[in-house]
């Protein structure tokens, strides 16, 4: 048997085929389904398809009770030992009204639901469009592997119309994987250094195009309308700017220094994928740490932090000023040329953002705390931090620091090459870089529909 989980990938390309293929199941989320419902509601009709949302894991386990036999203890604490699981759930929700312990038992609720799940349908493999994101779906899955089912996923690459197949969801089960489809683009590669290569402007991603700088004019304009929550979402991001703006400095790009490029929170490359770096203070203080004598490290905030919404959740009070404090780090300030600091940086770092293929175009060696993304490169090219002790890493940054030339072209080309080589290619020759949400959406979608094939042909697995 094999499971598939789309989250919002979820589409009707998809469950025609999982309609067609005997001994494949589809776990869904009610959020996910509601243009394809019809097709979804046939599939648990036959008993093919399975929810997972609050209403139905407790009315089911009144019936069933806990499950798991003598495996069950051990299963239950090795999901839940797992700060993640708690930042999942306050990623959806604004409020916690029931408190930890209330939340710590539903927790166990989705354990015994999964387990349930694993007796009943005995998957041998699971398959997830991407690492899952809700709690739900986090700690169902996160179960089915403790119980000894095989997860594979696609991931994020450094090639926005890419997507890597990796093993695992637990860091130490993390294996990478290659596509049965071995997509071959030297001609979108070759485009795409050219875009990263050329101005800032032209290499923007479309989610930063379409945002607005923050402005007092759009604070009061959102104020004007009468809706208290637009207006208090307002408020909170004007705070969260001022809090910035009061460690923010000027810096002389001219001296030695490094970059790091903060992640827009709550997003899945920081919560789950980062682990302890989802709080990215862990991964500046490690790089601050070892840094040669002499050379800064300065701390970029993503654009979309003031220009989308900023959830205070995530830029708590005293965050940036927590940052300044490490020392030999400064803050950024607003409006910078992001290439004007990776062109002078003696490396840049983040935990696996679009800002790390664009320092690796532009001849800068990469640092990142999310290793699976650059599995494929080098440690001449990419440093994976996450992985080794601040002792390894200053060695490391040393020798990066001396180094004068810049990385090889043709070298970082050939890595990329074999990032498309080894992923899900779901792009046309126009959209393979994403002009618009839905481009990138569409994208996804079909390079899913692809996967899935290769996982029910059994050349993925």
């Amino acid at each position: 048997m094999k499971v598939f989980y789309l989250g919002s990938n979820i589409h009707q390309e998809a469950l025609d085929i999982f309609e067609r293929t005997p001994g494949s199941v589809v776990v869904y989320e009610e959020i996910d389904i509601a243009p394809v419902r019809p097709a979804v509601l046939r599939l648990v009709d036959q008993g093919r398809a399975v929810g997972i949302n609050r209403e139905r894991i407790q009315a089911s386990l009144l019936a069933a009770g806990a499950a798991g036999g003598d495996a069950r203890e051990r299963i239950v604490s090795a999901v839940l030992n797992d700060y993640r699981v708690f930042l999942l759930k306050t990623r959806f929700t604004r409020v916690d009204h029931e408190g930890a312990f209330a939340s710590f038992g539903y927790f166990s609720d989705v354990v015994d639901y999964a387990l349930h799940f694993n007796t009943k349908f005995k998957p041998r493999l699971v398959y997830c469009s991407y690492t899952p994101h809700t709690v739900e779906a986090w700690i169902f899955m996160r179960t089915l592997e403790e119980a000894g089912v095989r997860i594979i996923r696609l991931i994020t690459s450094p090639l926005p119309w890419v997507s890597l197949p990796v093993a695992g969801l637990a860091e130490e089960r993390i294996k990478p994987l290659s596509s049965a489809s071995m997509s071959h683009s030297p001609k979108k590669v070759a485009r795409y250094l050219e875009v990263l290569n050329g101005s800032y402007d032209n290499a923007l991603p479309y989610y930063e195009r379409v945002m607005g700088a923050f402005s007092w004019g759009a604070f009061k304009a959102t104020l004007s309308l009468l809706a208290p929550k637009n207006a208090l979402k307002a408020i909170e991001k004007r705070l969260v700017f001022g809090e910035y703006m009061k460690v923010a400095k000027p810096f002389d790009t001219e001296s030695p220094f490094a970059t790091y490029f903060l992640h827009y929170q709550p997003e899945m490359n920081t919560i789950p994928e980062a682990g302890l770096y989802c709080d990215q203070y862990q991964a500046i203080v490690k790089v601050a740490s070892a840094l040669p004598q002499g050379v800064k490290l300065i701390v970029k905030e993503h654009p979309s932090t003031f220009t989308k919404r900023c959830d205070r959740r995530w830029r708590p009070k005293g965050f940036y000023e927590r940052i300044a404090r490490i020392p030999n780090v400064l803050i950024c300030a607003p409006g910078a040329n992001a290439f004007h600091h990776i062109d002078r940086a003696k490396f840049v770092a983040s935990i696996a953002g679009v800002c790390l293929t664009e320092a690796l175009a532009r001849g800068i060696t990469a640092v990142t705390f999310y290793s699976p993304r650059f599995t494929l490169f080098p440690s001449s090219l990419v440093v994976d931090a996450s992985s080794v002790s601040i002792s390894e890493l200053r060695e490391m940054l040393r020798n990066i620091c001396a180094r004068q030339s810049r990385l090889s072209e043709n070298e970082v080309a050939e890595c990329l090459l074999r990032v498309a080589q080894s992923g899900y290619d779901g792009s046309d020759d126009e959209s393979f870089i994403p002009r618009a949400i839905m481009q990138a959406a569409m994208n996804s979608k079909r390079a899913n529909r692809i996967a899935i094939q290769d996982v029910i042909d059994g050349t993925l697995s």
